[in-house]
């Protein structure tokens, strides 16, 4: 009887840690997709603020 308990209970833990696992991979799945959207962001606000300078350059010189 025992010995069934202490069974069901390294079943158990051995379920939990791949659930872990999985949550984690996961996790780490969602922060890569964030990391591969941040460049997009930062390129995009480039690509805005040259404009945006470009536009004033040239209105200064006309």
């Amino acid at each position: 009887m025992v010995h069934a308990i202490s069974f069901a209970n390294k079943e158990d833990k051995r379920y939990n840690n791949n659930n872990r696992k999985r949550k984690i991979a996961a996790d780490g799945l969602v922060v890569v997709d964030h990391a591969r959207g941040i460049p997009a962001l930062v390129i995009v606000l480039i690509l805005f603020i040259v404009w945006k300078a470009t536009l004033y350059h040239l209105k200064c010189h006309r």
